[in-house]
């Protein structure tokens, strides 16, 4: 199911909801999806994973043009940017790229993680 162009992913994972865009290689919005509440200190792992698992599979539907159930057998994606509310530590960090990873059939290397406050372009 692997895409012909290189596709980026942006999610901001809030509060309230989370957001993701894709993109392809020249900064174009390919497509957007959306879940609900993120802050993975307040939903816990479990929801915090659903909500992301919602919004990437919906913004990955409309960017492939086919159904996407998370995770697949090779990665549609060429990295990953993830702004997480609640993420305020390396210890969060490194609580959160294993399951990210295996969630997005993405190496470690090509997905960075950060806190949301600087993650207004899902938004």
């Amino acid at each position: 199911m692997a895409s012909s162009r290189r596709l980026f992913l942006c999610v901001d994972c809030g509060g309230t909801k989370t957001a993701a865009v894709v993109s392809d290689e020249a900064g174009n919005v390919v497509s957007r999806g959306s879940g609900g509440p993120s802050n993975f200190m307040d939903v816990g792992m479990t929801a915090f994973l659903r909500a992301v698992k919602t919004a990437v599979e919906a913004a990955l539907h409309d960017a492939v043009g086919t159904e996407v159930s998370l995770p697949t057998s090779d990665s549609l994606l060429s990295a990953a940017w993830f702004g997480i509310s609640g993420c305020d530590s390396p210890a969060s960090i490194a609580a959160l790229q294993p399951p990210l990873s295996s969630l997005l059939s993405l190496s470690l290397s090509n997905l960075i993680i950060a806190n949301d406050s600087s993650s207004r372009v899902a938004a």
